[in-house]
C-alpha cells in the first residue's frame, strides 16, 4: 500500500482536485493521472465497473501517481469490502444521511480496533509480501481516505451528528442529488438548494471535517474553494462531451 498523497496534502491544508470516471480505461486512468488530478474516482455505483477492473484500475492509477479512490454502490460491508481489497486508497460512499450510516461505513473501511473490516492477503496489503499483516492493518487506517456523500435533505438535517463520526474524513456535497431531493431535480439555483449547500459549508468549515464538492467548471470550483472546499471533483464527461460537439457542430 502506497502513502496516500491526497490525504497527506488534505492534512497540509492544500487543495485537491480529481476526476470521476466509469470507463474500463486504463489509458483514461493514466491521462487523468498524468495531467495533474491528484486523485481518481473509479465510479462502481453508475456503471459497469466491478471489482476485477477496478482492481486493475487502480493499477494504471498508481503508474501515473494519482490516488485511486472509489466510489461503491452502496453503503454495505461486503461491497466496501470487496472494493478495498483491490487496493485503493479511499471510498465514496453515496447516500449518507445519519450517524448509523456514517458509524457503519467507517467500521467496513477500518480494520480493528477502528472498525470491523476482514483481514487477509489481498492486493491492498500487497498480499503480504512488503509488510506483516499486523503492520498493513495499522498503515491501512491511517492511510485510508472516507469520503461520504450528502445527497439528500436527511442528511442535511442529520450532519450535525454525521460530523460527529471519527473515521470520516471529508463531507462531500453531491448538489445534483440534493437538488432531486428537494423536489426541483437539476435546479442548482433554486434557493432551496443553495439554502442547503451553505447549510452543509458552514457546519463542515467549522468542524475538523474536509469539505469536497462536485464542480462543472473552474469558476465553480474557485468559488467554493473560497467557502473553504479542499476536496474538488469534476468529471470526465465534462472534457470529452462537449470539444466533441464543439467540433462536429463546428463542421455542420
Amino acid at each position: 500500500m502506497l502513502k496516500n498523497r491526497t490525504k497527506e496534502k488534505l492534512k497540509n491544508g492544500e487543495v485537491v482536485i480529481g476526476n470521476f470516471t466509469s470507463f474500463i480505461s486504463p489509458e483514461i486512468v493514466e491521462i487523468i493521472g498524468n495531467v495533474g488530478f491528484d486523485f481518481v474516482v473509479l465510479d462502481a455505483e453508475h456503471g459497469p465497473m466491478g471489482p476485477e477492473s477496478c482492481m486493475n484500475l487502480t493499477r494504471a492509477a498508481e503508474v501515473s501517481d494519482t490516488t485511486p479512490i472509489v466510489r461503491v454502490p452502496k453503503n454495505d460491508t461486503e461491497i466496501i469490502l470487496r472494493y478495498m481489497d483491490t487496493g485503493v486508497q479511499g471510498l465514496h460512499v453515496p447516500q449518507i444521511n445519519t450517524g448509523p450510516d456514517a458509524k457503519a461505513c467507517v467500521k467496513a473501511v477500518k480494520y480493528y480496533p477502528e472498525g470491523d473490516r476482514g483481514l487477509s492477503r489481498t492486493r491492498a496489503g500487497d498480499f503480504g509480501t512488503k509488510m506483516s499483516l499486523p503492520d498493513f492493518l495499522n498503515y491501512s487506517n491511517q492511510e485510508s481516505l472516507v469520503i461520504v456523500h450528502i445527497e439528500n435533505m436527511e442528511g442535511v438535517n442529520n450532519l450535525p451528528e454525521i460530523l460527529e463520526t471519527d473515521g470520516i474524513d471529508v463531507i462531500y456535497i453531491g448538489p445534483v442529488d440534493l437538488s432531486g431531493s428537494l423536489g426541483c431535480p437539476c435546479k442548482l439555483d433554486e434557493p432551496a438548494v443553495k439554502d442547503a449547500i451553505d447549510r452543509i459549508i458552514k457546519l463542515t468549515v467549522a468542524s475538523d471535517k474536509y469539505l469536497g464538492i462536485y464542480v462543472g467548471d473552474v469558476d465553480t470550483a474557485k468559488k467554493y474553494i473560497d467557502l473553504g472546499a479542499q476536496y474538488i471533483a469534476t468529471s470526465i464527461y465534462g472534457f470529452i462531451i462537449p470539444p466533441l460537439q464543439d467540433f462536429v457542430n463546428g463542421l455542420k
